[in-house]
């Protein structure tokens, strides 16, 4: 009876050693997830960080490629009136030449 008794407490034990067995392998598997976990936690931070520095960088880029243009705009206004202004001189000089012409008749009259 005694070792009977014995047996069972013995395939008992060997069966509860065997469940606490699995237990600490799943506890380890825990402990390795949570370490990957934290992780992946530190690499989303950086990942986000960098995508927030990146947007920045992007909105400074767009800044200043909106300023570059409104200078591009500026430039060829300058140039349109540049260009207005040339063909205001030419037709002043046109016109300098023609008077000069005028002129230069008019004293040979005299």
């Amino acid at each position: 009876d005694l070792k009977a008794k014995f047996a069972r407490l013995a395939n008992e034990n060997e069966r509860l050693s065997a469940i606490n067995a699995d237990k600490d392998r799943e506890n380890l598997d825990l402990k390795e997830n949570i370490l990957r976990y934290r992780e992946l936690e530190g690499k989303h931070a950086a990942v986000c960080q960098d995508r927030d520095n990146l947007n920045q960088i992007v909105q400074r880029k767009d800044d200043d490629l909106s300023q570059k243009r409104g200078k591009i705009a500026d430039l060829e206004e300058q140039l349109t009136q540049m260009g207005e202004l040339k063909r205001k001189l030419a037709l002043l000089v046109s016109d300098n030449e023609r008077l000069n012409e005028s002129l230069t008749t008019c004293l040979k009259e005299n």
